[in-house]
């Protein structure tokens, strides 16, 4: 924070587009412009707060703001930590192969065609906790990052990419192929979630193959005989010291 330019590790152009970056794992019941302000807005927070050329928020006697209970624990833990630690600490949250740019493109182009894959905002609103929205997608960039790159790996000539609603895509021959959601959880919120994004985003779409990503493998033979006649494949991933390994689903 501070800084004209987002910091290299988050493979930003800009500001704005590195608080794209979050949106998959923190932007719940928000549409993206409404994150993005909220996001900015903490930024500005936290900035009068520290030596840099922004001014950020500052009280009537010209002081900076004072900071929530939480917020200011945040500062003081992170004030203790070098680039390397810090990036160590958020790197499970951010999505760094998602390029807004790309994404704005592909959404175009298959709304062109009339496929219905891509919702461009969420309508309604859902409310919960930090701590809980927390623990649910910790490791959710991370896991989004690497799945980018194991299916490039395992799938020959294929072109993959991710938006604000699609944790990836993947195309061949310029067709779209292969849409996949990723979860840090299998309990049963989450599985439903994964499973209601999936019919939705391939709706409109003949032949596309849903893949839901787990954590796992897991014993659940139910479940596993419901994605099966729901035509959605299962990709397991464990995160080892972290890095992800893929299973797919046996």
């Amino acid at each position: 924070m501070g800084t004209d330019s987002p910091p290299a590790s988050l493979k930003a152009a800009s500001w704005k587009e590195a608080y794209s970056k979050f949106y998959n794992t923190f932007g719940i019941g928000k549409t993206e412009e409404e994150f993005k302000n909220s996001l900015k807005n903490l930024r500005d927070h936290f900035d009068s707060h520290l030596e840099n050329n922004r001014i950020g928020w500052k009280d009537d006697d010209g002081n900076p703001q004072q900071l929530s209970s939480s917020n200011q624990h945040v500062f003081d833990e992170l004030q203790k930590l070098n680039d390397s630690d810090l990036w160590v600490k958020i790197k499970p949250y951010v999505v760094t192969s998602l390029n807004t740019k790309l994404s704005k493109i592909k959404s175009k182009e298959v709304t062109a065609k009339k496929a219905k894959f891509f919702s461009s905002e969420f309508n309604g609103k859902k409310k919960l906790t930090a701590r809980k929205v927390v623990e649910a997608t910790v490791n959710h960039g991370l896991v989004v990052d690497e799945l980018k790159e194991y299916v490039e790996s395992t799938v020959k000539n294929s072109f993959t990419y991710n938006t604000q609603k699609i944790d990836l895509a993947l195309e061949t021959a310029g067709e779209l192929q292969r849409i996949y959601e990723v979860k840090t959880a299998t309990d049963t919120q989450s599985i439903y979630t994964a499973v209601g994004q999936l019919c939705m985003h391939s709706a409109g779409s003949e032949g596309i193959e849903k893949w839901m990503v787990l954590p796992g493998p897991i014993e659940n033979t139910e479940l596993l005989e419901c994605l099966d006649t729901l035509d959605i494949s299962v990709l397991w991933y464990q995160i080892d010291e972290g890095s992800c390994n893929f299973e797919l689903n046996k």
